[in-house]
């Protein structure tokens, strides 16, 4: 109910003038009492079988932090010619089985209105942020609406690209371009004003950050965090599990039950339906929630449990992030 009451506050700021679309995240908590233990491999090797991705990644970080990315969106690229350039991610529709119905949800997304006025805002956005450090006429809109199928999903990708100024480097394009637009809607800064207060002051941490490389040449590849899962011990040895936007939260000491929150969301528009929104962000979720169902269940079949109740019950919404976004 507070997901839909935010989008609510999202179309009165829209028809205020205030903004033009905003990304707006919550999140969802599923309870079981069977769980053992996770940690970001167990999820990230079930990601790579249910859900790959172009943009994923494995990191750890001694034994106080795991990330395991399923990213399937480009935020951007640097070449070693200078050429610069950003997928932005804005449309998200189902995949089917059903080949000729596959093909009809495909193509039902690349043509739809609300999703096309979604996806070119953020190309307009990137279109300007690339324009601070590219040369003069070489920003250009490589693809516009290109729909990209993944396991799970079909996703509406534009792809955006200019040559950096002579004295610009790439670090200079970062600086230019983060946090990534897709991430946080148009106009960019005033709207993470907005979702500051929508999403209650929460930080998001890497939550719409990226992961990738910078190479001493000059050249770089970094991704938009989503899909992807974060895992620490708090100062209380306590686990905490997240996965960021599309998340997965796992809280509790090993001998307790663990809560496991599942985050995501969407860009909130004029045209946007509050219901439409409602099952666009619970599509989004739904390879982590699977891949978080597997990893339980393997988890619980190398502890010699044979028990099929890994399943969770959603129970409820909460904000789970800011526009406070870290690289």
């Amino acid at each position: 109910q507070q997901y839909l009451k935010d989008i609510s506050t999202c179309h009165e700021l829209i028809k205020s003038g205030e903004s033009y679309e905003l990304c707006l995240t919550n999140a969802l908590k599923a309870i079981n009492s069977e769980t053992s233990a996770l940690n970001a491999y167990d999820i990230y090797k079930q990601l790579r079988t249910i859900n790959p991705s172009p943009y994923g990644a494995y990191l750890q970080f001694g034994d106080t932090l795991g990330i395991a990315c399923s990213s399937p969106e480009r935020f951007l690229r640097v070449e070693s010619n200078g050429k610069i350039s950003s997928k932005p991610i804005k449309g998200t529709s189902p995949r089917s089985p059903d080949p000729s119905i596959d093909a009809l949800l495909s193509s039902s997304l690349k043509n739809d209105v609300k999703n096309r006025a979604e996806n070119l805002m953020i190309v307009d956005l990137v279109r300007n942020d690339l324009g601070r450090v590219c040369q003069i006429g070489s920003v250009n809109v490589e693809k516009l609406f290109n729909v990209e199928s993944y396991a799970t999903v079909h996703q509406m990708v534009s792809t955006i690209s200019g040559k950096l100024q002579n004295h610009q480097s790439a670090i200079d394009g970062i600086a230019a371009c983060f946090p990534g637009g897709s991430m946080t809607g148009a106009p960019k800064l005033r709207t993470m004003e907005f979702l500051h207060d929508l999403e209650q002051g929460r930080k998001r941490g890497v939550y719409s950050g990226s992961i990738g490389y910078i190479s001493p040449n000059d050249v770089l590849d970094l991704n938009i965090v989503i899909r992807t899962a974060i895992g620490y011990i708090s100062p209380n040895d306590v686990l905490d599990l997240n996965i960021v936007i599309r998340t997965a939260i796992v809280t509790g000491k090993d001998d307790e039950s663990k809560v496991v929150s599942i985050g995501c969301g969407g860009a909130i528009t004029a045209l946007s339906e509050s219901d439409d929104e409602l099952d666009e962000m619970m599509l989004k979720a739904k390879a982590i929630v699977d891949a978080t169902e597997l990893a339980i269940m393997e988890k619980k079949k190398n502890n010699g449990r044979t028990d099929d109740t890994a399943s969770g019950t959603v129970h409820g919404q909460e904000s789970s992030a800011s526009s406070n976004n870290t690289m």
